[in-house]
């Protein structure tokens, strides 16, 4: 029992690292950001470009972004859950769930989303650029297939686990009738 005691806290102490690591790379994917719209904005004005152009643009393009920085909390809060002692059930599942859906989310952006909103967006006048047709309707790439997919084994994932932590408890309660039986 001792080196089963020994793996969990290993684990834990694990998962506070990584808890920390996922903190550390959001802090770095938001820096990023901020510095990309730091420098279009700077570019703008320096080029006498609409800043507005710029600004819709540059939200356009980081839409997906901001699934993955959710996706990105929901792994933190599993990694945190699993440091405080919660190596199945709600805690772990729901963080997995949302997990899940910003895959989702985020690859469905990148494909459907983005390129969609930029040809609406120069066939409005927001934006400037030329559109051909049928051009920007999907924007196919292997990569937001399989993070769909992913998406999709995450939350089946996370539903096994909730599953599995009321196998856990229903299995506690009937051994508890038991005992109390003999």
């Amino acid at each position: 029992m001792q080196g089963k005691d020994a793996a969990d806290e290993r684990l834990r102490r694990h998962s506070a690292w990584l808890a920390r690591a996922t903190i550390l790379i959001m802090l770095l994917l938001a820096a990023l950001i901020l510095l990309s719209i730091i420098l279009a904005m700077q570019a703008a004005v320096e080029e006498r470009i609409d800043g507005s152009e710029a600004a819709t643009r540059l939200a356009i393009q980081w839409l997906p972004a901001l699934f993955y920085l959710w996706g990105l909390w929901a792994i933190r809060r599993v990694f945190r859950d699993v440091a405080r002692g919660a190596m199945f059930g709600a805690a772990v599942g729901g963080g997995l769930h949302h997990l899940g859906w910003a895959l989702i989310a985020g690859s469905a952006a990148s494909a459907v989303a983005v390129p969609n909103l930029l040809r609406w967006s120069i066939e409005i006048g927001l934006i400037s650029g030329r559109t051909r047709p049928f051009e920007g309707m999907l924007h196919f790439d292997v990569a937001y297939i399989i993070l769909a997919a992913l998406g999709g084994v995450i939350l089946l994932l996370a539903r096994l686990i909730n599953r599995a932590a009321d196998y856990k408890i229903e299995s506690e309660r009937l051994r508890s009738e038991l005992d109390e039986f003999l």
